[in-house]
């Protein structure tokens, strides 16, 4: 959303807590790790993900059924579930709902600090 040239402010969306099981999930979320493929914190203010999308097919090829990711442009942790896995759907379920309020969930949830500006 942050991408788009206005920020929404009338677009009513969800946020949706879901309750995910899988069997087999790659963990990306440390850098030190990411690094070894070259992949550094800073490089995500790029936006082009081509190695990132390399190292996606490799876990989807190698049948994981989702992977843990940083995400690129706020603090937080993203799951990405392969659907198309056996049994990659069967655990998630929705727990709750709720609108969001994207003044809100954006002062709340501040920008990834760049290595530059640490």
């Amino acid at each position: 959303m942050s991408l788009e040239p206005l920020w929404p402010s009338k677009i009513l969306h969800d946020i949706h807590r879901l309750e995910v099981t899988l069997e087999r999930v790659l963990d990306l979320t440390d850098f030190s790790l990411l690094a070894k493929f070259g992949i550094e914190e800073h490089s995500f203010e790029s936006h082009s993900y081509e190695v990132e999308q390399a190292i996606s097919s490799a876990a989807r090829f190698l049948e994981y059924q989702g992977i843990l990711v940083p995400n690129a442009r706020y603090r937080g942790t993203n799951l990405v579930v392969y659907p198309d896995l056996e049994g990659a759907l069967n655990g998630l379920s929705r727990v709750a709902s709720e609108p969001v309020d994207w003044s809100s969930w954006r002062a709340q949830n501040g920008k990834r600090p760049s290595r530059r500006q640490v």
